[in-house]
């Protein structure tokens, strides 16, 4: 590690420039929200002053979110940097015990909470989940590989399809865990373990093990990943094998090898029999496709991962001739351009309104660092957002510095950055109502864990720096914040919440 901070050149600051910006909109129009621009807009002779008064108020207040997300960008991209040979992989012996020994620790307590009181955490089972794994429950034995099932949903219209492959992944966690509490709750929390070390070894592919350790504790303890591995079923399991197809390709890309290329077509094409999101993020990594294509035996390496992508998709295909008006069916419900009932979506259901609810959902989307919140109880807590200020903050700022290292040549950190826009315009495309609806997005968590661990890993040695301790302390320090903010409230509150408990199927589970 090089204690001599960079030198910064001229225009070395467009990176904190956007995320200082970004906190500032975000933070105006978090507070001209909540004073309505109805009336901020109401000029009248009677109200000018007031109104003048919260304009002020509510640009201020962006103007302090702007100094200090720079001020802190700037003082992060100052810290000296940990070289990826340093903390990614220890030399000694007794480094490399300490690292496994912590690898073992945070994976035994990531996979205990998403194990532990299967009646209990969530208080219910969702609807859904039941519906896309009917036909494992009720056709043991006899569904074949080849193909899809339509999506039967009692009293809901709808044009999805069922992979065969992934109710062939149910009978066997079916025959695994029974059919009981545990069995359904291993749809979801087979995917949630599985993203664990599937973190972990991208943030070691990208910049090394330090901050794949780092991220994995992020998503072992904190709320919104843990939430939806007890429930969020094929989401769970999507957010696993895109991590996992990412560190494969950074993988490839930086050996040259064909068979990691192979490998990470072949996640990527598993992922498109879980969730309808996983379109939205195969589109991201066809884009890192496009850039490994310049690179010497590129081709190669594409043409690796697209064959095996295509493989891997191919038993899912069969649904699509057989049930063609089907295509792109789940998209197309849960689509901007569909109807909402929801009251609070601006324009409504008039004719101009489609260009409104993307802005809309853009606001509401990116504005989960910070201010907005997922309405939905049986995601989390409908009251905070999904990330507590500290990992906000720290995912924010890490974005920032990813996309710095991106253009000093990091093509991983350019990959982070297509996953995480692609998982965040499945959310922006679709429906308004209920918007921001963390499931939509949830690949993207496993990316804001990486950003965050990006943060924390130049902010923790500062810390322990700044107040003369060792930084193994502060490490701890951190660790139990973490665990008291996110993971407590997790097993203690979100599962007595009566808005939770409304939000799923009680009676279903009993």
């Amino acid at each position: 590690m090089s204690g001599v901070p960079r030198q910064r050149g001229p225009g070395e600051d467009g990176a904190a420039v956007a995320l200082a910006l970004f906190a500032a909109i975000q933070t105006f129009v978090f507070f001209a929200r909540r004073d309505r621009f109805a009336v901020l807009f109401w000029w009248t002779s009677e109200s000018w002053l007031l109104v003048t008064l919260l304009w002020l108020k509510d640009l201020v207040l962006a103007g302090v979110a702007f100094f200090v997300f720079f001020r802190i960008a700037r003082w992060t991209e100052s810290l000296p940097r940990v070289e990826a040979g340093g903390a990614g992989s220890p030399h000694d012996a007794a480094s490399r015990r300490r690292h496994v020994l912590l690898f073992a620790a945070i994976l035994a307590g990531g996979v205990a909470l998403r194990w532990i009181a299967p009646r209990q955490i969530p208080p219910g089972v969702w609807a859904d989940a039941l519906f896309e794994a009917e036909g494992a429950l009720r056709h043991p034995g006899s569904i074949p590989w080849i193909g899809g099932q339509p999506l039967a949903v009692e009293g809901l219209a709808n044009s999805a399809l069922v992979s065969n492959l992934y109710l062939k992944l149910c009978e066997l966690l079916f025959r695994i865990f029974g059919r009981g509490d545990v069995g359904l709750l291993a749809l979801s929390a087979v995917g949630g373990t599985l993203a664990l070390p599937a973190a972990y070894w991208l943030g070691r592919e990208v910049s090394g093990a330090r901050r794949g350790l780092v991220a994995m504790a992020i998503l072992a303890f904190a709320r919104w990943p843990l939430v939806f591995s007890r429930w969020a079923w094929t989401g769970a399991l999507l957010t696993a094998l895109v991590l996992g197809a990412a560190a494969a390709a950074v993988r490839a890309r930086r050996i040259g090898s064909a068979a990691w290329a192979a490998v990470a077509g072949l996640l990527a094409g598993l992922s498109l029999h879980t969730y309808v999101s996983a379109w939205a993020v195969a589109a991201g990594f066809a884009v890192f496709a496009v850039g490994v294509l310049r690179r010497p035996a590129g081709a190669k390496l594409v043409g690796a991962a697209a064959g095996a992508a295509l493989l891997a998709f191919l038993p899912f295909a069969p649904a699509f001739l057989r049930y063609p008006e089907r295509l792109c069916g789940r998209a197309h419900d849960v689509s901007f351009l569909a109807p909402t009932k929801d009251v609070a979506v601006p324009g409504g259901n008039r004719p101009g309104a489609p260009p409104l609810r993307l802005l809309y959902n853009t606001v509401e989307y990116t504005g989960l660092f910070l201010w907005t919140r997922d309405p939905n109880a049986r995601h989390g807590f409908p009251d905070r957002p999904p990330f507590d200020p500290a990992l906000g903050i720290a995912a924010l700022t890490g974005a920032a510095l990813s996309y710095r290292k991106y253009r000093e040549g990091n093509a991983g950190e350019g990959l982070l950055g297509l996953v995480a826009a692609a998982s965040l315009l499945a959310g922006i495309l679709g429906n308004p109502g209920g918007a921001p609806n963390g499931l939509r997005i949830y690949p993207f968590v496993g990316i804001a864990a990486l950003w965050a661990a990006e943060s924390l890993e130049r902010w923790i040695p500062a810390a322990a720096r700044a107040l003369s301790v060792r930084t193994a302390g502060v490490w701890a320090l951190a660790l139990t914040v973490l665990f008291v903010s996110e993971t407590v409230p997790f097993l203690a509150r979100w599962p007595r919440d009566p808005l939770v408990a409304g939000s799923f199927c009680v009676v279903e589970s009993g």
